[in-house]
């Protein structure tokens, strides 16, 4: 009773804080009518439902998608979402982090093809190495999904999908030439669906630029040279229908990539990220789905000052996991399984503890019934260093009218400490405690003939919130943070036009600790990205524009990253039936800014590419 007391209260707080704000959006979101996609999901409850269907506040990014907006990286594709802040510390290929309705950017699982990827001494995911050439599908879950992954959960799940076998044998081949020297190729053979073969090959460098500004901070050295980057990548996927009750899929994805950089320790690293999975689908009966998945993440760093080595990082993550779906009756559905993960470090530094377990169990029930749908989830994780944790959610979705349809969301989630939180020789705190939050979410979502809006309201409350602290020199604990905000996405289609846009409104706060009442860091109170396209039918154009608001970039709040605006123009030509040519002008007006104090990001830069693609 007494939780529900204050979630009543929470719900309350949230709404009059808000209501200003989501008033004002509704009435500029009625003008913008959104596209309603036909997609599958599997991210929000870990089973297969329509975008459409999910109660969950979900992101899908299709194929098509990626390649209208030629994007060279993840992090392009991303920052395109509402709730996605994302920093990088000086263009292509270097280091890039995500912050998902403003928690830290190791509040986020980040899956491929289901398997968990990351560093377990960092805690992230380097997104830079991630070749988009390789993927299919984005998919990004927003709000915590402990009670289904387990611990990282906290802004959300993402999880990337590799392009799969088509319907007809299909060979396929790009180069790309750029300013700064940039340069790709890509390749790839997909087999008929029957066999289910994919293998795709993918090249991509550039010559760089200078991107820190110096020794007064950031890279603490001054390098007046450019930091080049090189990556090579492969994905081969394998999907196959044994019988009628049973599948097989098999992939592996390779990346490795050597970046040049300004620092006092080091100025060059050559990283690695390797992914392998298979998963086995059988179907005992007819309202019985069972699947086992194992997997297999490596996450490894060499890093050079001058060329001379000078440090070694690898760590390893095996899983396993059993899940069982069974229909109960025509509307219900109960999901229940269990997961184990073990992650090891391999590093020539000393690392106090170097592996650990985690074993969780969940269980999750979905059932729709007329105007109403209920899902909730309870999951139990056995963590071999900090012990038990059990985390929850509950989602109670009402259709308000036609094609209408408003969520109430409470979820708890946690994050365990990183080894480099914990044991980094004079820098990591072996007394660091887990990370623990709670959110309220309230949403609302119209679907109109050739349209989709959705606005989200949510507040995110962090308990023992892990930050790095300068007294100490290493990391903290911060007693409370809280993190408020609104998200709009919205899209049209109509004839041959196109529009999609992504607003966050962020609202972030410290509430104990030497800098309580300041803002956490990286986390604009504003951004926005719009999306515009006209297919005018061999040829098109398109336009791609991105704002962020004032930031810090410390937890004191000394450090201000200025506003920004960056438009990118693209368009494209199908010369014939099997070729294309496109071209992109990335920020057209030659924008200068820092996602990250000390570190430039790109100016005004130019791209041509040439594609084949044949089925038969």
């Amino acid at each position: 009773m007494k939780r529900a007391r204050v979630v009543r209260k929470e719900l309350k707080m949230l709404y009059m804080k808000y209501w200003r704000g989501v008033r004002w959006i509704g009435l500029m979101v009625l003008a913008f009518p959104a596209y309603a996609a036909e997609t599958v999901i599997v991210t929000a409850t870990r089973t297969a439902e329509m975008v459409d269907e999910t109660l969950a506040p979900v992101t899908v990014i299709t194929r098509k998608e990626i390649e209208d907006l030629q994007a060279s990286s993840v992090a392009d594709v991303l920052r395109t979402v509402p709730g996605v802040i994302l920093t990088n510390n000086g263009g292509l290929g270097q280091a890039t982090s995500l912050f998902l309705r403003g928690t830290n950017s190791g509040h986020v699982t980040v899956l491929v093809d289901g398997v968990r990827v990351g560093s377990a001494t960092l805690g992230t995911t380097p997104f830079e190495l991630i070749p988009l050439a390789q993927v299919e599908k984005i998919e990004i879950v927003r709000g915590p999904r402990s009670s289904l992954y387990g611990a990282n959960a906290i802004g959300g799940v993402i999880q990337i999908f590799t392009r799969p076998g088509a319907a007809n044998k299909t060979m396929s081949a790009k180069s790309s030439l750029g300013t700064d020297g940039f340069r790709e190729l890509t390749a790839g053979f997909v087999s008929n669906s029957k066999a289910g073969i994919s293998v795709r090959f993918s090249h991509l460098g550039s010559d760089g630029f200078d991107a820190c500004t110096g020794a007064a901070g950031g890279c603490y050295v001054d390098e007046p040279d450019r930091d080049g980057h090189e990556k090579s990548a492969l994905a081969v996927r394998f999907d196959r229908q044994l019988s009628a009750g049973a599948e097989l899929g098999l992939h592996f994805m390779y990346s490795n990539a050597d970046t040049d950089y300004d620092g006092s320790f080091s100025n060059q690293t050559e990283t690695a990220m390797r992914v392998i999975g298979g998963r086995l689908v059988l179907d005992p009966s007819t309202n019985w789905r069972s699947t086992v998945a194992v997997g297999q993440s490596l996450d490894g760093a060499e890093d050079f000052k001058d060329r001379v080595f000078s440090s070694r990082f690898q760590t390893l993550r095996n899983s396993l996991s059993w899940q069982n779906d069974v229909a109960l009756g025509s509307t219900g559905l109960l999901t229940a399984g269990v997961d184990y993960q073990n992650d090891t470090v391999d590093s020539d530094t000393v690392f106090a503890v170097t592996s650990r377990d985690n074993t969780g169990v969940f269980i999750q029930y979905q059932k729709d019934v007329e105007r109403y749908g209920v899902q909730w989830a309870l999951r139990y994780d056995d963590n071999e260093q900090f012990g038990d944790y059990t985390t929850g959610s509950v989602t109670l979705g009402v259709d308000t009218g036609k094609d209408q349809r408003a969520t109430v969301f409470y979820g708890t989630a946690f994050k365990a400490p990183t080894f480099n939180d914990l044991y980094y020789p004079s820098w990591g705190s072996p007394v660091l405690e887990p990370e623990e939050s709670n959110t309220v979410d309230l949403g609302y979502r119209v679907l109109l003939p050739g349209g989709r809006w959705t606005v989200n309201v949510f507040q995110t409350n962090i308990d023992e919130l892990i930050a790095y602290d300068p007294i100490a020199a290493g990391p903290a604990n911060i007693d409370q943070a809280q993190i408020g905000g609104v998200e709009v996405g919205l899209a049209m289609s109509g004839d041959a036009w196109r529009w999609s846009s992504a607003l966050t409104l962020l609202d972030t706060e410290q509430k104990s600790g030497a800098n309580r009442g300041r803002e956490l860091p990286r986390r604009p109170s504003e951004a926005l990205s719009l999306n515009i396209s006209r297919d005018l039918g061999r040829y098109g154009t398109g336009m791609q524009i991105t704002f962020n608001g004032k930031t810090y970039d410390d937890l004191a709040n000394t450090s201000l990253l200025d506003r920004y605006v960056v438009v990118d123009l693209v368009g494209h030509w199908k010369m014939t039936d099997n070729w294309w040519l496109n071209g992109k002008i990335k920020n057209v007006f030659d924008e200068d800014y820092e996602t990250a104090a000390y570190y430039r990001q790109p100016g005004i830069g130019c791209f041509v590419s040439v594609s084949y693609k044949k089925s038969e």
